[in-house]
């Protein structure tokens, strides 16, 4: 589905009906944003030291973590990433999901509720893996993910899983916009002796940043690039709505994040959010960037926003 609608300039005219909303077009103005009823989120599986489902250990199977949907919230997952450690055996493991009583993998265990797919079959690491429709998970339903140690050495599996796509939503997260000028832009949660806090994130602690956005114009993400020393957990939330992003802050990992050095780094593989779903964040909003360190070191971490400053006529102000 088209994010926008690019028209030569013209005479002012109404675009019709968006979902009760009739508005005329301002003098200038050529790309239209029509009312969005859709907000990126993400749903995550983790079976890791210090959340709520432990890492398995050696040999251990049939272990469940379950997600209970907002009784408010339609969730559509379009696409599904997955990390895990040791890195170089662990995609031995096996992973079933289930929604409700539904089992969306083929896999017969004999009340091994674990059998299923290998995490090295799922999308990995830098390489989301998209879903041919959209899956959707009912708000109230129980979105459970199965794991269990498969490794030919039986060894401690860390594993953790992204789902991505949106959720569906009654009142617009976008109000129908026009603009004369959508333009590249990008934005920094800058976490480093150079960024605002003068700092990197202390060994194992939790820090806010807030990415403030410019008078301009209102701005759309369209990807992520991260970069840090070591490993690292990220929440994002849109101060204008107070929404967050994920039900559960998320290993960069999982969102195409690399250590600085990488080859190739994360720069070369960004993370997409979904042409459905932008995030959309009005001029002199902000965004806010919540990291807690995991790596028990000092962490140089960069969160990059990239997309597009959309800009008014001239002469007009930024929408409310």
């Amino acid at each position: 589905m088209a994010a926008t609608i690019q028209r030569a300039p013209g005479p002012a005219r109404s675009p019709g009906l968006v979902r009760g909303d009739i508005q005329e077009r301002p003098p200038g103005s050529v790309i239209e944003i029509p009312s969005r009823y859709r907000a990126f989120y993400g749903v995550t599986h983790q079976w890791a030291l210090n959340e709520a489902t432990a890492a398995l250990t050696a040999g251990q199977q049939n272990v469940p973590d379950s997600v209970q949907l907002d009784a408010k919230l339609d969730f559509y997952a379009l696409a599904r990433v997955i990390i895990w450690s040791p890195r170089a055996t662990g995609g031995q493991g096996k992973i079933q999901l289930y929604r409700d009583r539904e089992q969306l993998f083929a896999g017969a265990g004999g009340g091994n509720e674990s059998v299923g797919r290998y995490l090295s079959s799922l999308g990995v690491f830098q390489y989301p893996q998209y879903l041919s429709a959209p899956l959707p998970i009912r708000g109230r339903s129980t979105f459970k993910g199965v794991a269990g140690d498969f490794q030919t050495v039986a060894a401690a599996l860390t594993i953790r899983m992204l789902h991505y796509g949106y959720v569906a939503l009654r009142d617009p997260v976008v109000e129908h916009r026009w603009y004369a000028e959508r333009v590249p832009a990008s934005y920094m949660a800058d976490f480093t002796a150079e960024g605002p806090l003068a700092a990197p994130i202390g060994a194992n602690k939790t820090v806010p940043l807030s990415v403030p956005i410019d008078p301009d114009g209102d701005f759309e993400v369209r990807k992520i690039v991260i970069v840090s020393d070591g490993e690292a957990k990220i929440q994002i939330k849109n101060a204008d709505t107070r929404a967050e992003w994920f039900h559960k802050p998320v290993h960069v990992w999982l969102l195409g994040g690399t250590t600085i050095d990488a080859d190739p780094p994360s720069g070369a593989w960004p993370f997409l959010l979904p042409d459905e779903t932008p995030e959309f964040i009005k001029a002199r909003g902000a965004l806010v960037v919540t990291a807690q360190d995991l790596s028990g070191l000092s962490n140089r971490l960069q969160v990059i926003f990239e997309g597009d400053k959309l800009k008014p006529a001239q002469g007009l102000a930024v929408s409310p």
